[in-house]
């Protein structure tokens, strides 16, 4: 069994061939995998869903994902409460 790996940004653009605005794109349609927050300010995508996308789209296929539940537009407000 392969070990599970993730991956950052850099090695996902150089897979996948597309930029950043591009993969996040493909990310909000639910056609790329989604990236997993792996710190606060820090996300990687697992290696395994890249490679199976770029076998897809080798083979003329499309992948489908879900898409994420929300975006940063749609984040729940926190109220302070005042004590």
């Amino acid at each position: 069994m392969r070990k599970l790996r993730f991956i950052r940004m850099p090695a996902v653009k150089d897979r996948s061939g597309h930029k950043d605005s591009t993969l996040y794109k493909e990310i909000q349609q639910g056609t790329f995998p989604q990236p997993i927050r792996i710190s606060e300010r820090c996300v990687a995508w697992r290696e395994d869903q890249i490679d199976a996308w770029c076998k897809a789209k080798a083979e003329g296929r499309t992948l489908r994902y879900d898409p994420p539940a929300s975006s940063r537009k749609a984040r729940p407000s926190v109220e302070r409460v005042r004590t």
